[in-house]
């Protein structure tokens, strides 16, 4: 989900299958996660307001998506019918007692799944990446790739994601070839 919709982690972990409309294939973000020591007496797992104002969006699901959740979510309603003690039915993304899941535990399990697929090592906030440079790379507005990322200005998305990739130049060397070809 993260590689297709660039949540953060964070937001992920919070995630609530109310914030999820299956017909209209959207996903609302609208708190996050966090580890923090807020009172200086040990740090803990804590739902907050999510990163930045423009970070409360609603992102598009795909059709993989969908099919992907609802079969999460018949996996996890199984679960709990077997688990009277489940801690938590709305949370999406939980622990095997239906609480949340430790950002850590997500991270070591990304790092197993690329490893058994043989994929080089990265770190979970890299898949946010892969999301934009995908957008990008299918030509989709930065404005809208902006909104997707929950950024406040297309500034920050094409500082941050905006890299080009080889293809993209080669696109655009095509495109300069059909324009001035065009024209002699």
């Amino acid at each position: 989900m993260a590689a297709t919709t660039g949540m953060r982690l964070g937001e992920l972990l919070a995630l609530r299958w109310s914030d999820i409309d299956m017909a209209k294939k959207t996903v609302r973000v609208v708190r996050s996660l966090s580890y923090r020591n807020p009172d200086g007496d040990g740090c803990r797992l804590k739902e907050e307001e999510p990163k930045t104002a423009s970070s409360k969006r609603t992102i598009p699901l795909t059709e993989f998506m969908i099919a992907a959740l609802s079969a999460h979510r018949k996996r996890q309603v199984e679960t709990r019918l077997k688990m009277p003690s489940w801690r938590n039915a709305e949370i999406v993304f939980t622990n095997d007692e239906g609480g949340y899941a430790w950002p850590q535990t997500i991270r070591l399990q990304l790092a197993d799944l690329l490893a058994e697929a043989e994929l080089p090592a990265i770190r979970f906030h890299d898949l946010r990446y892969t999301a934009a440079t995908m957008l990008n790379s299918l030509g989709v507005n930065i404005k809208v790739v902006a909104e997707w990322l929950g950024h406040s200005s297309v500034a920050t998305t094409l500082q941050v994601y905006g890299h080009v990739s080889e293809g993209m130049r080669g696109e655009a060397r095509d495109k300069l070839n059909e324009l001035f070809q065009s024209s002699l």
